[in-house]
């Protein structure tokens, strides 16, 4: 008699089945600034674990949370990250609507600070959309519409507009990340530290390979490289600032 193969639904049930009879001890791990001390209540089929923080903190976290890196602290990493922010977020509104008109936006939503979201419009093409102010304060970002001719974030005549920035000590980097059931690269120019440039993407970084040298060289450099790698792009299933800039091998 012919066995009549399984089918999809009864294989992933069996999964779920066998997932809920494994219970992954944490006990004694330390996950960034967190130390697990002992098991916490369930919350439905959940595993919870009550952490140690190395601020003398205590917190409650679930097990999946600590195993992906997501949580790493119990917020006071946050709060730090916040107060240093914070200290870029003390200009006028007369001041920042007068920097973004020099670098070709101009403010049309009421100004709640440079991290804060906003409406802008391109004075070049008149396109409006929605940032963080900071990216277009200080030229992290040009015009969504205008880098469409590019391949990229910065303008065509960015570095016309500004020489000034042509000089400036900038990285081209080329990252591994896995993680999700997933494994893609993802390529960028940053003229920050690297743990700054990936300390929010959702991933967990295995590799990686950097050029140092000037903001203008790397930015031809991503561009050419941006062009070569677009038959292979890749949309990470997790959203993040620049996941539009990632690559299968």
């Amino acid at each position: 008699m012919k066995v009549p193969p399984l089918s999809y639904k009864y294989i992933c049930g069996q999964i779920r089945v066998e997932m809920k009879k494994v219970l992954i001890d944490m006990m004694g791990q330390k996950c960034g600034r967190l130390t697990v001390i002992s098991r916490a209540e369930n919350k439905g089929t959940r595993a919870y674990w009550n952490c140690l923080c190395e601020c003398g903190n205590t917190t409650i976290v679930e097990g999946k949370r600590l195993r992906n890196e997501h949580t790493q602290s119990c917020g006071c990493i946050r709060k730090e990250t916040s107060a240093k922010q914070g200290l870029k977020n003390k200009h006028t509104e007369e001041y920042v609507k007068q920097k973004l008109l020099e670098t070709g936006f101009e403010l049309l939503s009421s100004y709640q600070g440079i991290l804060k979201s906003a409406k802008h419009k391109c004075l070049k093409c008149n396109h409006i959309f929605i940032r963080r102010v900071e990216s277009s304060l200080y030229g992290f970002h040009g015009c969504p519409l205008c880098s469409m001719e590019n391949n990229g974030f910065i303008c065509k005549n960015y570095f016309e507009l500004k020489p000034e920035m042509k000089d400036i000590p900038c990285k081209v980097y080329l990252l591994k990340f896995s993680g999700n059931n997933e494994e893609f690269y993802k390529v960028g120019i940053t003229r920050q530290k690297l743990s700054e440039r990936t300390r929010k993407i959702p991933y967990k970084l295995i590799d990686s390979k950097i050029i140092e040298t000037t903001f203008y060289e790397a930015y031809k450099i991503e561009k050419k490289l941006k062009q070569k790698i677009k038959p292979h792009k890749y949309r990470p299933k997790i959203k993040f600032a620049g996941w539009s800039e990632c690559f299968t091998s």
